[in-house]
């Protein structure tokens, strides 16, 4: 389905069907996505091999979290990008529109 294949590349890191984790690097910017450390997603810092490996390690090692962090992360998805979710930010962007240049 479309729908999944969006939600396997969604997060600005990288997720797989079986392994559904976000991982990305503490970057500015993150917060503009939501990323949280160890709630949706896993964080490592830039340039640095040993956090990247650690955070993979949390990720293989702890299926709690893999688990947490799949659920969060589809909760998220599904309230940002499902079709009724789409359908009111669109609507809410062309009432601003009409009411902006009416």
């Amino acid at each position: 389905r479309a729908a999944d294949d969006a939600q396997d590349l969604a997060g600005c890191g990288l997720v797989l069907k079986r392994f559904p984790e976000v991982l990305g690097a503490r970057l500015q910017g993150m917060e503009l996505v939501n990323v949280v450390d160890r709630d949706n997603g896993l964080l490592c810092d830039v340039a640095d091999p040993a956090s990247l490996a650690r955070s993979w390690g949390a990720a293989l090692n702890d299926h709690t979290l893999r688990e947490h962090i799949a659920g969060r992360g589809r909760e998220r998805f599904t309230a940002r990008f499902s079709e009724s979710a789409t359908v009111a930010a669109y609507l809410d962007l062309y009432q601003q529109l009409v009411r902006r240049y009416a």
